[in-house]
């Protein structure tokens, strides 16, 4: 790989060694494939720029956030539907057998756990399944705007360029 240099910086690159096949004035350096634009060359050595290192920092930051996001939905979720506090389980596969319940809009047995952490397939009426579902939504809801609002914190960090704060946003650290 090769590197053309501006002013120290990688602005552009090529797999051909581009000797004679540009103008003269361009620099150019021999790379490895690691290197990427905007990163700096000081005439011996290509390393990160603060932009790009924290581009790839807020990256990282953006899938934590999503994981974190995923696995709170994941996770289960809490119903008072039954009249009483029951534990719901919210899978993909869980959020799918509710909704059919929800659309099938008839009195069924429908598993949760109770406060003790005991599971059981629990009469639910229509409506009871229905208020289920609205819990649901309002916990994902809940989750996915605590999602954007953390992203929207780490691209304020990115757009400022402060590293320190970038760092500090976790999904843990915050409140829903």
């Amino acid at each position: 790989m090769w590197a053309r240099i501006d002013n120290g910086l990688v602005v552009e690159l090529t797999d051909k060694d581009p000797a004679g096949r540009f103008h003269p004035s361009y620099e150019w350096a021999a790379c490895n494939a690691e290197v990427a634009q905007g990163w700096l060359w000081d005439g011996k050595a290509f390393e990160p720029s603060a932009a790009s290192s924290m581009g790839a920092a807020h990256a990282a930051k953006v899938a934590e956030i999503n994981l974190g996001c995923e696995r709170a939905i994941t996770g289960g979720f809490w119903s008072d539907a039954l009249g009483g506090h029951y534990q719901y389980s919210s899978q993909l596969d869980d959020q799918m057998n509710l909704t059919s319940a929800i659309l099938g809009a008839m009195d069924i047995l429908y598993p949760c756990n109770d406060e003790l952490g005991v599971k059981a397939f629990r009469s639910h009426t229509a409506e009871q399944l229905r208020q289920v579902g609205i819990d649901f939504t309002a916990f994902k809801l809940q989750l996915l705007q605590k999602a954007d609002r953390l992203k929207r914190v780490l691209d304020q960090a990115l757009a400022d360029r402060d590293p320190a704060a970038l760092e500090s946003i976790t999904w843990e650290a915050s409140q829903p």
